[in-house]
C-alpha cells in the first residue's frame, strides 16, 4: 500500500512527470562539481571534506536515479502518461489502491531519494556560489587565505571534521576503544573473571 501523504504524492507526481529535467539538473550539477576537483584540492583544501561529501552523496544515488529514469522512460515508450500511470498506481483513480514500485523501490523510498537529491542540489548550488566567490576574490588579487576568510564570513566555516569510511573520526576512535576494552569491562563489572 502507498505510504505517502497526499502532499508527498502530489510532489512526487510533479517531479516524476518532469523527471528528465530533474535528472538533467542532477547530472549538470554533478559534472560541474567534478570539474572543480583540482581547484578545491590545490587552492582550497579546507573545502575538500565538503566537496568529498557532495561527490559521495551523488555517486551513491546516481545508479538509483538512472534506474528511476529508465523506468519512467519505458513507461513513456509504451505511450502511457506518467501522470495517469502514477495516479493508477496510487489508487487515485477508480482502479483501487495498488502498491507503487518504481525501479524496484517503493513510493516512499523514491520520495526519500528525491528529497535527499533536492537537498544535495541546494548544497551544490551553495558550494558552487562559494567557489565562484573565492575565484572572484582571487581574481581581484586577494590570496586564497584572504578569499577564504571573506567567504567564511558569508557562507560560514567549512566542515573540517575528518572522517574514516564516512564516519567522524571521533566515532571511529570511540568504537575501536569499545571493541578493545568492552569485553574486559563487561567481565569486570559482571564478575566473570578468567
Amino acid at each position: 500500500m502507498n505510504d505517502l501523504t497526499d502532499t508527498q504524492n502530489t510532489s512526487l507526481l510533479s517531479i516524476l512527470t518532469n523527471f528528465s529535467d530533474y535528472f538533467n539538473s542532477f547530472q549538470l550539477n554533478f559534472q560541474g562539481l567534478l570539474a572543480q576537483a583540482n581547484y578545491v584540492v590545490s587552492t582550497h583544501p579546507e573545502l575538500k571534506p565538503e566537496y568529498d561529501s557532495l561527490v559521495n552523496t551523488a555517486s551513491i544515488n546516481y545508479t538509483k536515479l538512472v534506474n528511476i529514469k529508465n523506468t519512467l522512460d519505458s513507461i513513456k515508450n509504451t505511450g502511457a502518461s506518467i501522470s495517469n500511470w502514477f495516479r493508477n498506481a496510487l489508487g487515485l483513480s477508480s482502479l483501487g489502491i495498488v502498491p507503487l514500485v518504481i525501479a524496484g523501490m517503493s513510493a516512499a523510498a523514491v520520495y526519500g531519494l528525491i528529497v535527499e537529491i533536492s537537498k544535495w542540489l541546494q548544497q551544490t548550488k551553495t558550494f558552487a556560489a562559494k567557489l565562484e566567490f573565492l575565484k572572484a576574490q582571487e581574481a581581484k588579487g586577494y590570496s586564497p587565505d584572504q578569499a577564504a576568510s571573506a567567504a567564511n564570513k558569508i557562507y560560514g566555516e567549512p566542515d573540517t571534521e575528518q572522517t574514516f569510511l564516512g564516519l567522524p573520526i571521533k566515532w571511529v576512535i570511540v568504537g575501536a576503544v569499545l571493541i578493545i576494552l568492552g569485553p574486559p569491562l563487561v567481565n569486570a563489572f559482571t564478575g566473570n573473571r578468567k
